[in-house]
């Protein structure tokens, strides 16, 4: 199972990018919106196949949203739970001393979502290799890279693997999981000129005396 676990010392973060009562308000509302179109707009529907293209749209616009926004994360110390439609509404229980990996993928200039692909060390007790984790470009600062799930993710994983970075970054990125920078090494001062002048004087005074001990020897 990788490094050893870290449990939290307070309750577990929790954050949900949709949840089972948005997914059913959502299809309610659109069951609402065609039901209003057809009772005002009638000649909608006169078209033949129209009321099979209804349920169609409905079931079309509800996949489309859990596609992209349904997913669920509770990370407790490093002990993390992710569940989405990427992992088919299962949970993935999962330590982050066993990722091996978490690459950013770039998405299409007008895609509303930032993805994450986590990578997992080979494991035979595990039949799964990656986990997705999806954010809203409105989620967080830098178009979503910054999300409070993303950035609490790394949070935990740097306390365990703190070699490990976020691989495909936007290129002048300066956000939370940017690498902080190198330090950089000061240049020592030079010695005052009243230290360098009491240094010789010691050195001459040492000097001094080892040729007046020679001298009493001879």
């Amino acid at each position: 199972m990788g490094k050893k676990a870290i449990k939290a010392a307070g309750p577990a973060q929790v954050f949900k990018q949709a949840s089972e009562a948005e997914v059913m308000l959502l299809v309610v509302v659109v069951q609402l919106f065609v039901a209003g179109a057809a009772l005002f707009f009638p000649e909608l529907l006169t078209f033949e196949g129209a009321w099979l293209a209804v349920p169609g749209f409905c079931a079309g616009i509800v996949a489309l949203y859990l596609l992209c926004y349904f997913q669920q994360v509770v990370i407790e110390g490093s002990f993390v739970q992710v569940r989405s439609t990427a992992t088919l509404f299962r949970w993935r229980h999962f330590d982050v001393g066993d990722i091996q990996g978490i690459r950013r993928v770039s998405a299409s200039g007008d895609a509303d979502l930032q993805v994450f692909i986590v990578s997992f060390k080979p494991a035979h007790e595990r039949t799964w290799k990656r986990v997705r984790l999806v954010t809203s470009k409105s989620a967080g600062e830098n178009d979503g890279i910054d999300a409070p799930v993303i950035v609490a993710f790394m949070r935990a994983l740097t306390c365990v693997q703190p070699d490990l970075k976020v691989e495909n970054l936007p290129p002048g990125y300066r956000g939370a999981l940017a690498q902080p920078p190198l330090p950089i090494a000061t240049p020592a001062a030079p010695p005052s000129r009243g230290k360098t002048r009491k240094r010789k004087q010691a050195a001459a005074a040492d000097r001094a005396s080892r040729d007046r001990r020679a001298k009493v020897k001879l």
